[in-house]
Order: C-alpha cells, then sequence, then structure tokens
C-alpha cells in the first residue's frame, strides 16, 4: 500500500520545546550508555553501499516512466553529508527531459529520494513528480506502486518562453 502524505509529518512544538496545550517541558531523552555512534564517513558509507545496491532497480522502474525510448537514463545522486533539514535522505534518482518549441521551452522530471532511518537502513522511497508518494518500503513492489500512483499525475513540468517579451 502507498500512502501519500504531506512534505513533513512532525509534531509542531513552541519554542521551548512544548506541544500546544501543555505547560511543562517535555522529558529529556535517556542518554544510551556505550552506544556506538559511528564517524559519519562510516554513515555516509553505509549510506552510499544501500544506494548503490538499490540503483538497478530504481533506474528500471523510473526508465519506465520515460516518454521516449532515446531520453537520457536516470542519474544518480548519492548525498556526500548528512543534512540537518533532511537527515533521513541519502540518495536521489533523477529523471528529466527538455522539450524546445520555437517559442518555448519545457522542462519535466521525476524524483526518487532514499529515505533511512536513524541507524543508516534504507526505510523507503520518496517518489515525486506533480504529487508525491511514499512507498511502503524499499522493495521494488512497493518502489513500482509508489511510481504507479505519481504517475497519474504526471511529471513536474515547468514551461517558460524562449525570449524576453519586450518592454516599452
Amino acid at each position: 500500500m502507498t500512502t501519500l502524505t504531506a512534505a513533513r509529518g512532525d509534531t509542531f512544538t513552541d519554542t521551548a520545546g512544548r506541544q500546544p496545550g501543555s505547560d511543562t517541558r517535555p522529558a529529556p531523552r535517556p542518554r544510551q550508555r556505550n552506544a556506538a555512534v559511528p564517524a559519519p564517513a562510516d554513515r555516509i558509507a553505509k549510506r552510499r553501499a544501500a544506494a548503490l545496491a538499490l540503483d538497478p532497480v530504481v533506474r528500471a522502474q523510473l526508465a519506465r516512466l520515460s516518454p521516449w525510448p532515446l531520453a537520457a537514463p536516470p542519474s544518480l545522486t548519492l548525498y556526500d553529508t548528512i543534512w540537518p533539514a533532511t537527515p533521513e535522505a541519502g540518495a536521489c534518482w533523477t529523471l528529466a527531459a527538455g522539450l524546445f518549441g520555437p517559442l518555448t521551452h519545457g522542462v519535466w522530471s521525476y524524483a526518487v529520494t532514499l529515505c533511512f532511518d536513524t541507524e543508516d537502513h534504507p526505510r523507503q522511497f520518496i517518489v515525486s513528480g506533480a504529487t508525491t508518494a511514499t512507498s511502503e518500503g524499499v522493495s521494488e513492489t512497493a518502489l513500482a506502486t509508489a511510481i504507479a500512483s505519481v504517475r497519474r499525475g504526471g511529471p513536474l513540468r515547468t514551461d517558460s518562453p524562449n525570449v524576453l517579451p519586450f518592454v516599452l
């Protein structure tokens, strides 16, 4: 089953860390003793290996979205850091094409982002086009279901004129 979700499902808190309607601070998280925290380079390497293992599956699924047989193959971007704003994202595949006409040009794209859990294991895919779907795991079937959901809405598309309008 594929679920469509908002960009973030976080619980809102105020600047003091309290949830709405509460007048006390949340209890701090207990620290784990002797918990091995991998160095960032180790975490990146672990995520990179997982993304490369899933690469053939994602490329095969994304290639099916291409309307032209000679379009460029999907490209993989391996993240070289864990970004604080989106720590779960570790890799992204993009399928894009440009359409050029005499007066306008258009760019359309689909993207698949691989998300990881807190232990850097692949958790799910987020597939984006004109709409967004989240997979229920990282299997080929889960990805195909999410891609089928997004395919119904079509690609993300942007059209622009080739010339600037004359200003009088």
